[in-house]
């Protein structure tokens, strides 16, 4: 199995790129996936800055953004959503149905802090 992921990757092949946050960030990781006409992101990050590194990435790629992935329901995984979101109304946030459950919970209380709700933009 190592073998397979030493190999070089091939031009059409998607391609990953790793980002983890500083302390701060509590150390999470997003990850930007590129394929030949678009990308996802897997997880949000914690705050705003954090994401709006992650939205600069995506502009660079030129491609649209198409799925923000959740991993799971911790808020260093998706609170760079209250970000990310407006700027890719277009992105499907996908996650486990009971994650998503959670997120769209805890989001009730955003607008009261300034930050969009996400509902309508959560699939699973």
């Amino acid at each position: 199995m190592l073998s397979a992921l030493a190999r070089p990757a091939q031009a059409d092949a998607p391609q990953l790129d790793r980002h983890p946050t500083p302390e701060v960030g509590f150390f999470a990781s997003a990850c930007l996936i590129e394929g030949p006409q678009s990308c996802e992101l897997v997880d949000a990050n914690l705050n705003v800055s954090e994401a709006q590194d992650l939205a600069r990435l995506v502009r660079e790629t030129g491609k649209p953004l198409t799925h923000i992935v959740i991993t799971h329901p911790h808020p260093d995984h998706y609170l760079g959503l209250q970000f990310l979101g407006p700027q890719f109304p277009q992105a499907i946030v996908a996650s486990a149905a009971q994650s998503l459950t959670f997120i769209e919970t805890a989001a009730l209380d955003w607008p009261n802090r300034g930050w969009p709700n996400p509902s309508g933009l959560l699939a699973c």
